[in-house]
């Protein structure tokens, strides 16, 4: 049980499960996320320097989207980044059942 406190005191909350790393890493159905933005910004010609600048962030930040292991991107930071990628970028966020997980195993 993990403790957090909203300042009248701890309550106890259930640990939330860590996702095995393969799954961070790499998915059934290609690279992980991290690679994917690595690819299409070096694909666009920036660097994190100037995506950042593009988008009103760090370079850290753009690190930190890119790191390998990194999975709290939120769905409107991705937006902003693919926005700064320049035209003809887009993200495609898709819903993945266990039917297509488990059709992806049979055929990898």
């Amino acid at each position: 049980m993990t403790q957090e406190s909203d300042g009248g005191g701890a309550t106890n909350l259930p640990e939330r499960p860590t996702p095995p790393r393969a799954s961070v890493r790499r998915t059934a159905y290609g690279p992980g996320m991290w690679e994917q933005l690595i690819r299409a910004r070096h694909y666009a010609g920036l660097t994190q320097e100037e995506l950042g600048r593009r988008i009103g962030v760090t370079q850290a930040q753009i690190a930190r989207l890119e790191k390998h292991g990194y999975d709290h991107q939120s769905l409107s930071s991705l937006r902003r980044y693919v926005g700064g990628l320049g035209p003809g970028f887009a993200l495609d966020v898709r819903i993945i059942t266990p039917e297509d997980t488990a059709e992806a195993r049979r055929d990898g």
